[in-house]
C-alpha cells in the first residue's frame, strides 16, 4: 500500500509545475516545483524513476489542458468518450517526457559527478537542464509546451529568450531547483524512514574533490540567486532598451495604424463558411467600417477562417499565379463588392492552386489584398494539423484518409515566405492557426526578411478562455524571441498586439465580440536565437549522448 501511495504522490506534487501552465500567475511555483521528483528519484531504480516522472509529467498534462477533450470531440465530431480516450492517451505521452527526465537524471547525475569530481548539485542540475532543452527541441507533442511560458507573468525572466530561443529559461529553473533540493538535502534527518520500493541503496554521488559547493549545499542556492539576479538585470535593461527604440521608430512616423477585427462567429459558422459566407461577411464588414470611421488605418486583420470564398489560380513552373478569382469572382470584383476598404486587409482562406502539370492542391492561406482590388500576395500554411488538415502518411496508405471523412487532405506551404505591402511599409511573416506554437516558422519569416510578425487563428474549437491564454503565450515568446511586433487576430480572442518586449500591448479579452486600433512598429535585425535557431536545444540532446557513450565506454 506505501509503494502505491509513494508513486500517486506523483499526481498531486505535479501541481506545482502544471499551475504555471494553467494559471498565468502561478509561475513563481516552478521555482522549485521539481524538488519532489528529485527527492523521489533518490531511492528509486532506474525503471522505477522512469514510472514517477511520468506520472508526474502525465499529471501535469492533464491539469494543464483540460478543455482539451471537448476541443477534439468538437474538431474531429467524434463522440466525447472517444475524445476523452483520446485526451488521455496524448496526455500519457507527453508524461513520456517527464519519465526520461527523472531516468537520466537518476542515471547520469551522479556519473557526471563521478566523471568530473565536481558538485553533485552542479551535476544533477547540468544533467536536468540538458535532458529538459533536449526534449522541449526535439520530443514530438501536439502541443509543444516549453518551461518559459510559465515565467511569462515576470517579463524580465524571459528576455534572454532572444539570446537562446524559449529554452535559455531551462537552466535558470533547474539551477533554482536544485539549490532548493541540496537545501532540503542537508537540512533532512540522516536516517529518515523509507519506503521499502525494493532498492535500498540511495542515489549515491561520488566526488574526488572537496568543493566549495559540495562542502555547503547551501551555496548552490546562493549561485542559483545570482545567477537569477544576473539574468534578472538583463531582462530590464534589455527591455528599457527596446522602448525607447520603439519609442524612436514611433516618434518618426513610421509605426502601422492597424485594426484588429475580433467577430466571435459561432463554431457552426466557422465549420460551414462557404455556406454562411454572407452572414460572416456581414458581420465583419459592418465592424471593420466602424474601426474606419475612427480614423485611417494602413492594415486590416481579419482571424482565420471568417472569410467564406476560396481563392483559385493556376501555378506555372516558375510558381507564378495566373488567372486568380475568388470562387468565381475576380479579385478587383470581389473587392468592390465586399471589401471596399481603402486599406491593406489581410484574409485567411483555403485556396487552390492548378499546378503547371494539371495536379491540384489545397492550401490553408493568408492573402493580402490592397486597394483597388490588388492581390499584392498569398502564403500557405507550413504546419498543418494532423487528422484535422492531414492524414499522417495518407498518400503512402490510401485507406488511412477514410478514419476522418472530414479532413481536409491539404497540403504544406513552402517556408519563409513573406507578404509585403506596397510602398515597403511592412513586410510580414504570416503563420496560420497553431504555427506560433512553433518558433522555427516565426525565425524563417524573420530570416526571410520579415519586420513584422501576424498571427491569424480560430480558437473557437478550444471552448474556453484557458486555452486561449495559452495560445497567446506562444505569440509572446515569439515576439521576444525574434524581437519582433506580433498581430493576433483570433475569432473568439485573445486578439491583442504584442510588442517586441513581450508585452500585450492591447487585446480584446476572450468572448468579447469587438475591434482594435493600435500602432505597430516594424523592426529590423536579427536576435541571436534568429541566427542560431535551437542550437542550445542541440548541445542538450548532445550532452545527454555523450554522457551515455562515455559512461558505458568506460564501463
Amino acid at each position: 500500500m506505501k509503494k502505491a501511495l509513494f508513486f500517486l504522490a506523483a499526481i498531486p506534487c505535479s501541481l506545482l509545475v502544471a499551475a504555471g501552465y494553467r494559471w498565468g500567475g502561478s509561475g513563481w511555483l516552478c521555482w522549485f516545483g521539481f524538488v519532489p521528483l528529485f527527492i523521489a528519484i533518490e531511492s528509486l531504480s532506474l525503471g522505477q524513476a522512469f514510472l514517477w516522472g511520468w506520472l508526474f509529467a502525465g499529471s501535469a498534462w492533464c491539469i494543464s489542458v483540460p478543455w482539451l477533450a471537448g476541443a477534439m470531440q468538437r474538431s474531429f465530431r467524434i463522440p466525447y468518450h472517444v475524445a476523452f480516450g483520446l485526451y488521455l492517451g496524448l496526455c500519457a505521452a507527453h508524461g513520456l517526457s517527464g519519465g526520461i527526465l527523472a531516468w537520466a537524471s537518476r542515471r547520469l547525475a551522479p556519473r557526471l559527478s563521478s566523471l568530473l569530481g565536481e558538485s553533485p548539485w552542479a551535476a544533477l542540475a547540468v544533467v536536468a537542464s540538458a535532458a529538459m532543452l533536449a526534449l522541449e527541441g526535439y520530443f514530438t507533442g501536439v502541443f509543444p509546451f516549453q518551461l518559459a511560458q510559465t515565467q511569462l507573468f515576470h517579463l524580465p525572466t524571459v528576455q534572454c529568450a532572444e539570446l537562446f530561443g524559449s529554452g535559455a529559461v531551462v537552466p535558470l529553473l533547474f539551477c533554482a531547483n536544485v539549490g532548493f533540493y541540496a537545501c532540503w538535502s542537508a537540512w533532512r534527518p540522516k536516517h529518515p524512514e523509507s519506503v521499502d520500493l525494493g532498492r535500498p541503496e540511495p542515489m549515491q554521488f561520488e566526488c574526488s574533490g572537496q568543493t566549495f559547493f559540495r562542502r555547503l549545499p547551501y551555496a548552490f542556492l546562493a549561485f542559483a540567486a545570482a545567477l537569477l539576479l544576473a539574468n534578472e538585470a538583463y531582462g530590464r535593461l534589455r527591455m528599457r532598451a527596446l522602448d525607447r527604440i520603439i519609442a524612436q521608430e514611433t516618434s518618426q512616423k513610421r509605426a502601422l495604424r492597424v485594426a484588429i477585427i475580433q467577430p466571435m462567429l459561432p463554431a457552426r459558422n466557422i465549420a460551414r463558411r462557404e455556406a454562411m459566407a454572407a452572414e460572416n461577411l456581414a458581420v465583419q464588414d459592418e465592424m471593420t467600417r466602424q474601426a474606419l470611421a475612427e480614423g485611417p488605418v494602413d492594415l486590416i486583420l481579419w482571424p482565420e477562417a471568417t472569410y467564406g470564398r476560396r481563392l483559385y489560380y493556376a501555378a506555372s513552373e516558375d510558381g507564378a499565379r495566373r488567372g486568380e478569382n475568388l470562387s468565381g469572382l475576380s479579385v478587383e470584383e470581389a473587392w468592390k463588392r465586399e471589401t471596399p476598404y481603402p486599406a491593406a486587409l489581410l484574409l485567411n482562406a483555403q485556396s487552390e492552386a492548378t499546378l503547371w502539370s494539371g495536379r491540384k492542391e489545397r492550401f490553408n492561406s493568408a492573402f493580402l489584398l490592397e486597394p483597388p482590388g490588388k492581390l499584392s500576395g498569398v502564403v500557405h500554411k507550413q504546419l498543418l494539423f494532423p487528422f484535422g488538415e492531414y492524414v499522417p502518411f495518407g498518400r503512402v496508405f490510401p485507406f488511412l484518409n477514410r478514419v476522418n471523412p472530414a479532413v481536409f487532405h491539404l497540403t504544406r506551404g513552402e517556408p519563409g515566405r513573406l507578404l509585403e505591402m506596397g510602398s515597403g511599409k511592412a513586410r510580414i511573416g504570416v503563420a496560420i492557426c497553431y504555427e506560433d506554437m512553433f518558433r522555427e516558422p516565426a525565425r524563417r519569416f524573420v530570416l526571410s526578411g520579415a519586420d513584422l510578425l501576424v498571427n491569424v487563428t480560430n480558437d473557437v474549437w478550444f471552448g474556453g478562455k484557458v486555452a486561449c491564454e495559452q495560445h497567446l503565450q506562444y505569440s509572446v515568446l515569439r515576439a521576444i524571441e525574434n524581437r519582433r511586433t506580433m498581430l493576433r487576430a483570433v475569432d473568439v480572442g485573445v486578439s491583442g498586439v504584442v510588442d517586441p518586449t513581450g508585452r500585450v500591448a492591447a487585446r480584446i479579452p476572450v468572448g468579447q465580440k469587438a475591434y482594435l486600433i493600435s500602432e505597430a512598429v516594424p523592426l529590423k535585425g536579427l536576435t541571436l536565437f534568429s541566427r542560431i535557431g535551437g542550437l542550445l536545444n542541440a548541445l542538450g540532446l548532445a550532452s545527454l549522448l555523450l554522457l551515455l557513450a562515455f559512461g558505458r565506454g568506460r564501463g
